[in-house]
């Protein structure tokens, strides 16, 4: 089972050590950095989260400050942006030959949906709580040597496709699903099956009476 805080602290010690542009740095600064990276790439959180919302989400045990001042912590988002810039390069680790061969499985699997993935994730006692897409991703890279592709689907509107590349398309009013699809499966394809899939998910909510809003 893959411990991501053994990570953390193990990433974070050999910055501490090895690296000579963070050698001045405070260790919880460092650890600070280490685990916004864990949390902005959805290692820790099952939720894709804007750069604004990372400091809420990040535990006071890991805020370079005071346990007695964390409630009042504060970064501006440019900020954090700087830090994910900073730190997000160094995140890597070794992945069990176990783990190695559960996730490999599930990438030969795809498509799924991201809850489907956590499912067996939990189920192989590969990770203790759920990923993103894009944790899955990187997990999948660091087992394959391959990246998987990413698409949000939102199966009460056709124009559902999209990209989870960027902030701008973290959040939208309707449900939508996050799903896999091998790396080299073709995008006309994937776009096709979507379409069906979508078209599926309408006639279902006719029949159900779902109104789209």
């Amino acid at each position: 089972m893959i411990d991501i805080k053994k990570h953390i602290e193990d990433i974070s010690i050999s910055l501490k050590n090895k690296e000579d542009k963070f050698y001045l740095y405070e260790f919880s600064k460092i650890r600070f950095g280490v685990y916004l990276s864990f949390l902005k790439m959805g290692l820790v959180h099952d939720e894709d989260l804007a750069n604004r919302e990372l400091i809420e989400n990040t535990p006071s045990e890991y805020l370079p400050c005071a346990p007695s001042v964390s409630d009042s912590f504060h970064l501006s988002t440019q900020t954090v942006r700087t830090t994910l810039i900073e730190f997000t390069p160094y995140i890597h680790f070794s992945l069990s030959e176990e783990d190695k061969e559960s996730i490999t499985d599930i990438v030969n699997s795809l498509p799924l949906t991201i809850t489907q993935i956590n499912a067996l994730l939990q189920s192989k006692l590969v990770v203790r709580h759920s990923v993103t897409a894009n944790g899955f991703c990187f997990l999948a890279r660091l087992a394959t040597g391959v990246e998987p592709q990413i698409c949000r689907i939102n199966p009460i509107s056709s124009r559902a496709i999209s990209s989870l590349n960027s902030d701008r398309f973290r959040r939208f009013e309707k449900p939508f699903i996050n799903m896999i699809f091998p790396n080299d499966m073709k995008s006309k394809f994937i776009i096709s099956l979507i379409d069906k899939m979508i078209r599926s998910a309408e006639k279902l909510s006719a029949l159900m009476g779902v109104v789209d809003l």
